[in-house]
């Protein structure tokens, strides 16, 4: 009888006429990732995009304002933390939130798409920040929102300005931030030409966790773990540029210009694994 059954369910669902559920997946608790004591602080971390597309294969348009590149905790070392996600990342857990991280946290690499970059970034950070899917990419955003809006425009009210000609001494650009920021954050330098010149890449601005579980708020703190820039050169007094726009257009914080940079090596996984880790 129960054989008789189970073929009769059986044609039914193959003619389409039994509805076939596919079961949504629900984010995992926080608390099946373990233990999120052990992280001490976060790097929220903001790129400027032409220096990142002087060497990688960039998209035709840039927005010329900083973006977030990565939120990511750390342990007692400062070393980043990582380990295989046990549920990944999918598009519904972003969707509410998803036109304001193409804005403030976009791919900048034309063979991701924005979610591609998102997914990585949850996997390889957010699965051990001990916030669930969408709280990790919204507090990103909410932080730099409030403490950090418009970095471009900072650095120009201290007459740092993105140029071909002028180099900075990387302490003048870190006494910029912290005037106008009031928190010490870490730089981060990388080639600008074959001759040894470096360029400003990244800002990394370290925020304390909540205390907590009553206390939900994250703090911007002073960034005390040497080296306070990162391949800008072995002394505070060492000058980089501020890459522009290769195309010379003036643009504003959040105006849309065409891309000409054409120094196309991309970063290898393992290598910014390696500057993760920094």
């Amino acid at each position: 009888m129960n054989l008789k059954l189970n073929l009769c369910l059986l044609v039914m669902l193959l003619l389409g006429l039994l509805p076939i559920t596919v079961p949504v997946p629900v984010p995992v608790p926080v608390s099946v990732y373990g233990d999120p004591s052990y992280i001490k602080f976060f790097y929220l971390v903001l790129q400027w995009p032409n220096a990142f597309c002087n060497v990688n294969c960039c998209c035709n348009s840039l927005r010329q304002k900083f973006s977030i590149h990565g939120f990511w905790p750390q342990v007692a070392n400062g070393n980043s933390t990582f380990c295989k996600p046990l549920l990944p990342l999918q598009e519904e857990y972003v969707h509410d939130i998803e036109k304001q991280l193409s804005i403030d946290w976009p791919n900048l690499i034309c063979s991701w798409g924005n979610f591609g970059f998102w997914k990585y970034q949850w996997e390889k950070h957010g699965n051990r920040s001990k916030l669930d899917h969408r709280s990790y990419f919204d507090t990103a955003m909410k932080l730099k929102a409030k403490n950090v809006p418009d970095l471009l425009s900072t650095l120009r009210q201290s007459n740092i300005v993105p140029s071909e000609t002028r180099k900075y001494q990387v302490k003048s650009i870190q006494d910029a931030i912290v005037a106008k920021i009031g928190w010490r954050p870490r730089i981060k330098c990388i080639n600008y030409s074959n001759n040894g010149d470096v360029q400003i890449h990244e800002i990394h601005f370290c925020v304390k966790p909540p205390p907590t579980a009553e206390v939900q708020e994250f703090e911007f703190i002073n960034c005390r773990r040497r080296p306070y820039y990162m391949g800008c050169g072995d002394h505070e007094d060492n000058e980089v540029y501020f890459s522009p726009e290769k195309n010379n257009l003036t643009a504003t914080g959040n105006e849309f210009i065409s891309s000409s940079l054409t120094l196309p090596r991309r970063q290898t996984q393992s290598e910014e694994e390696a500057e993760d880790e920094l």
